[in-house]
């Protein structure tokens, strides 16, 4: 639960393609993830970070088949929903094989400087 992990799959083959980390704050548990959903066109996942108190977005690129070909965790797109805290560990990405000896795909792209950190 305070992991704060969010994994993303091929519904087709059953692999994953994406793991990342979301933003730590300096709450009591820093970060978690409640929920995450797709935006209804498909081009980003949307994570309730709970104990983060942070809304964030990975960034969905893909393939004129529709098939995904690259996850970018936009920090520019972030939301603070609280006060009284501040940002302690920076999202993350991992690199490395599914388990299917695949590559996982995976960036970091903006700057929480440009977040709306309210």
């Amino acid at each position: 639960p305070g992991g704060g992990y969010v994994g993303v799959i091929d519904t087709e083959t059953k692999e994953g393609i994406g793991l990342f980390r979301v933003t730590a704050t300096s709450m009591l548990v820093p970060r978690s993830v409640h929920m995450s959903f797709w935006s209804a066109d498909g081009s980003a996942v949307i994570i309730a970070n709970l104990n983060g108190k942070m809304i964030e977005r990975i960034d969905v690129k893909r393939s004129q088949d529709r098939k995904i070909t690259g996850l970018e965790f936009n920090l520019s797109a972030g939301i603070y929903l609280g006060k009284a805290f501040t940002k302690t560990e920076d999202a993350s990405f991992f690199l490395g094989q599914n388990a299917f000896g695949k590559p996982l795909i995976g960036s970091i792209t903006g700057s929480y400087s440009e977040a709306d950190t309210g």
